[in-house]
């Protein structure tokens, strides 16, 4: 007997959902709290201009949820540097190292602190069973 899927009967009301978000997202009904923090990242930009594009950029890499994407901050570089082949390059250079160094952040934290929360409640809610972790740990090369 296969289990039963009860995350898809939730499909319908999550799409909703995410189509309410959207228009509100467009519309601009959004709490403005959310305003609050998006003008707290331009205040940022503004006062330390591609310093602060790089420190949030790294932060957004390192796994923590930003109100704005991390493809902004790079825009906003590319802004910055426009005319100078030397501000561009260097700026490309930063751009890559920061990511490379932010995604490492968020690789080690999920390497280090992975297993362990998988063995605790999230495993029952992420349906995984012995059998799915002993294959995804193959995979891994950990074992």
């Amino acid at each position: 007997m296969r289990p039963r899927r009860h995350h898809l009967a939730l499909l319908p009301f999550v799409s909703v959902a995410l189509v309410l978000l959207a228009v509100a997202v467009l519309e601009g009904d959004l709490p403005e709290e959310f305003g609050d923090v998006t003008s707290w990242v331009g205040g940022l930009l503004q006062r330390y201009g591609a310093w602060a594009s790089l420190g949030l950029l790294y932060v957004e890499e390192s796994g923590v949820p930003m109100p704005v994407p991390g493809d902004v901050f790079v825009v906003y570089l590319g802004v910055l540097t426009h005319g100078s082949i030397a501000k561009w390059l260097f700026a490309w250079v930063a751009v890559v190292l920061v990511a490379v160094l932010g995604s490492s952040n968020l690789y080690l934290f999920a390497r280090r602190f992975g297993p362990r929360l998988v063995n605790t409640r999230l495993r029952a809610l992420l349906h995984i069973d012995e059998r799915r972790r002993r294959r995804a740990d193959s995979r891994d090369g950990l074992h």
